[in-house]
């Protein structure tokens, strides 16, 4: 004989079961013990503390422990949901005789272990199991006493608590350190790992090695963690973007500020070399009608006269740098690479010209200003990154090459052309596989605060007479090799198919002036330019 009592937990769940009971000072077994013992033929040993407390419980013939706590509870290795044992409906036994259905239920019962018991829900003898809501009690039993005659009850770890203890401020550490230093999309990923670890060793113990560890805390503290650090990343991250939107809007298009904030790992902040296009673009003339304008109207025609341009600059992927007065700077390479910058800076510089072409007309009738604008553009190496001071920096460039491209945007004035740019541009959009632009070269150029002279080209809208084209390289070659007079002529031929050219006009005056007292021998064939 044995008591049947069962333990709940406090959601009403089976999981453990009390197999002895101190009963008027003595021990009695429960009805899957006592089965188990009788099945095996077994003596049970019961050690028991002063306070009646368990201290040992054991099969002596095999010395089997039984892994049970000081209240004599076992944590139950349930085998499934209901029926997973065979049952035997009562009614079977007492209609046996002869016939096939009872003798088959007869012949489950050889050799086995039986458990009488109730199945019928109105009785109120149901369990809930971590495998199914609702398990006949009977069977509860059975399973307590499967686990007894296999020796394969669910085994409580030794030293538990510390060891999870350990593991949750480790894990804890571990998780919000690498949370924090990676993307919210990742850190959930991360996130999602590390649970499905710990499920899989938590599992692969319970499987095939009987051991239940009481991983809730872990699994919770892991969770809620979780939750809490993704929230708080997600919060810096949506801050980090708001930061980089309102840090480059004013400078890039929409499009590239979606490109950094998408692609943070592309941008560069602070000072860096970097091998870029730049461009300066300033109104002809603008000192004179600016000084007979109204100071708001004046502001009003900037407005729509850098909106003009600026929108050619985003449309082209430049960055804008900053508005001089009625100057504008932009570059193109930066903050994100473009191995297009150059072909990008030269269409943006032709654009310039066809947006005033288009708006012009609006703009003169409006403020009675007639607009011609110059471009210099180069391409070179020069710093990028935020300059400035604490309180106040900007994204720009720095360098030689960048003050090369404002002297050439000055020498527009001098050659009497809308553009200018340089060889150099030329090559990086020959390197970069793009279209050149139309151009004309005309010649080198000693600009003044640089060591070097370099040569500069025209960027044409429209292509030129070929004649005159022809004419002008001609008269180029002849004045780089000092033959003034040939040179001459052919600048003179040249500006009879254009009529009006004052690029060679200032080649005509050149010869006239080195005829009259030639360069000294050293010259390189460079026109040099004092003015900035």
């Amino acid at each position: 004989s044995g008591f049947v009592n069962d333990v709940r937990d406090f959601d009403g769940v089976v999981r453990r079961n009390m197999v002895l009971m101190m009963i008027n000072g003595e021990p009695r077994p429960s009805l899957p013990l006592e089965m188990a013992r009788l099945s095996k033929n077994e003596r049970i040993l019961i050690s028991i503390n002063r306070d009646s407390t368990l201290r040992n419980l054991e099969f002596t013939k095999s010395g089997t422990k039984l892994p049970v706590n000081s209240q004599a509870m076992l944590e139950i290795n349930f085998r499934g949901k209901e029926r997973t044992f065979p049952y035997v409906p009562a009614l079977d036994l007492f209609e046996h005789s002869g016939e096939e259905r009872g003798i088959a239920s007869l012949d489950i019962l050889k050799g086995a272990d039986v458990l009488v018991g109730i199945s019928a829900l109105a009785v109120s003898d149901i369990a809930a199991t971590p495998y199914d809501s609702g398990m006949p009690g009977v069977e509860v039993h059975a399973n307590v006493l499967d686990n007894l005659l296999s020796f394969d009850t669910l085994n409580p770890p030794k030293a538990a608590f510390p060891i999870l203890l350990f593991l949750i401020i480790i894990s804890g550490l571990v998780l919000s350190y690498a949370i924090h230093h990676t993307r919210a999309l990742y850190s959930g990923s991360l996130w999602l790992v590390f649970i499905m670890v710990i499920a899989t060793i938590d599992s692969i113990l319970f499987t095939h090695y009987h051991q239940n560890w009481p991983t809730g805390f872990l699994y919770l503290q892991t969770l809620e963690l979780g939750i809490a650090a993704l929230i708080i990343r997600y919060v810096q991250e949506e801050k980090g973007k708001r930061f980089l939107r309102g840090a480059f809007a004013k400078y890039v298009s929409p499009a590239i500020v979606d490109e950094i904030i998408n692609n943070p790992q592309n941008l560069t902040l602070g000072g860096r070399k970097a091998f870029l296009s730049v461009l300066f673009c300033d109104i002809r003339g603008f000192t004179t009608f600016s000084e007979n304008m109204d100071a708001k109207v004046l502001g009003e025609f900037l407005l729509e006269f850098h909106n003009l341009l600026t929108e050619v600059v985003f449309a082209t992927g430049g960055t804008l740098d900053k508005y001089i007065g009625d100057a504008l700077m932009a570059f193109w390479g930066a903050p994100l690479p473009d191995k297009k910058h150059a072909a990008n800076a030269a269409n943006a510089a032709i654009e310039f010209q066809r947006a005033i072409l288009r708006e012009g007309p609006h703009l003169e009738a409006k403020y009675k200003v007639r607009i011609q604008v110059g471009v210099g553009l180069h391409t070179g190496t020069m710093s990028v990154g935020n300059m400035g001071s604490e309180r106040s920096f900007g994204y720009t460039v720095i360098g030689d090459n960048v003050n090369l491209a404002s002297r050439l945007e000055g020498l527009t004035k001098f050659f009497g052309v809308a553009m200018l740019s340089t060889q150099d541009t030329l090559n990086a959009i020959t390197e970069s596989g793009e279209i050149l632009p139309l151009y004309r070269r005309l010649g080198r150029v000693q600009v003044k605060g640089r060591g070097h002279a370099v040569d500069v080209v025209q960027l044409l809208e429209v292509c030129l007479p070929a004649a005159a084209i022809g004419h002008f390289e001609k008269g180029l070659a002849h004045f780089q090799a000092r033959a003034f007079g040939a040179a001459k002529k052919e600048f003179g031929e040249a500006l009879k198919v254009m009529k009006i050219d004052l690029a060679s006009q200032v080649y005509i005056d050149l010869c006239d002036e080195y005829l009259k007292e030639p360069p000294p021998p050293e010259w390189d064939g460079a026109i040099e330019r004092d003015e900035k």
